[in-house]
């Protein structure tokens, strides 16, 4: 439930176009680098900074593009990795996966004495029941 609706731009209320990477001046560092380019329902043109970790364009290369009707400055590249994995969920999942395991085994591997005694308690009350030999009557 939280994926579908965590998306910016929100994937239910945007609209999809075509993008292609090209070489722009970077306004921040002043180096060339690579933005995607798109045009909107308005035909108005716009670039985004498409960075994302372990992902490279190359200059030329046509992707999809996701974007907000209302406001088609904010835009993405409609991926599975980059829009829909963030690697910052992804790394906060696995360590909450990680300690959850860990407390698990802290619980299974070091019960409190009332538990051991309990199951201990348990094992020697259990009665033994009689094999089948066949006659029921």
């Amino acid at each position: 439930m939280y994926l579908p609706f965590s998306r910016i731009p929100d994937v239910f209320d945007s609209v999809k176009a075509d993008g292609v990477a090209i070489q722009k001046l970077d306004s921040a560092t002043q180096k060339e680098k690579v933005f995607i380019q798109y045009t909107s329902n308005e035909k108005k043109t716009y670039t985004f900074d498409p960075s994302y970790v372990f992902l490279q364009y190359k200059v030329g290369e046509k992707v999809p593009v996701i974007y907000e009707e209302s406001n088609p400055e904010k835009a993405a590249v409609d991926r599975v990795w980059g829009y829909w994995i963030c690697w910052k969920e992804l790394l906060g999942s696995l360590v909450i996966y990680f300690l959850l395991f860990q407390l698990s085994l802290a619980m299974v591997k070091n019960p409190v004495p009332e538990s051991k005694e309990e199951q201990e308690a348990y094992s020697r009350s259990k009665r033994k029941r009689p094999k089948y030999d066949g006659n029921t009557f």
